[in-house]
């Protein structure tokens, strides 16, 4: 039953909460993630989570999540460029490419033409502004 007093609940909350962590168990916690993180397929599910998460945040795509995933691991050639796609951090890294306005992801690119296509995008925006600045002046 709920208690009527919400600073009862609230004492009753963080006892319970408290009572949970021990120092003992947090050890154990901090051991048992040490050991995980260790084992080189979780690395694999927390980077791909991570992705996915960081996509989720800024960008929109037409399938399911895990999908795009696929095709990013297995994308190896940029469509644009035909350069040989890297991990490290260079030119030709994996990018993934979406559209500013629509958000929607358009393509798996490297990192130099994803920056070139943004360039085009940008210039695209300002030309339509310009437009529209000229066209209502009236």
């Amino acid at each position: 039953m709920p208690y009527k007093d919400p600073e009862k609940a609230k004492e009753c909350g963080r006892k319970s909460y408290h009572k949970c962590k021990t120092p003992e168990k947090k050890e154990r916690d901090r051991l048992r993630m040490n050991e995980k993180r260790k084992d080189p397929e979780y690395n694999k599910i927390l980077q791909k989570r991570s992705r996915i998460n960081k996509w989720k945040n800024s960008m929109r795509y037409w399938g399911t999540w895990e999908e795009l995933d696929e095709i990013y691991m297995n994308t190896e050639i940029c469509p644009l460029c035909d350069c040989k796609l890297s991990q490290q951090n260079d030119r030709y890294q994996k990018s993934t490419d979406h559209d500013h306005f629509s958000l929607y992801v358009r393509d798996i690119v490297c990192k130099n033409c994803n920056n070139r296509r943004g360039k085009v995008d940008r210039n695209k925006m300002f030309l339509h502004l310009e437009l529209y600045r000229y066209f209502n002046r009236q």
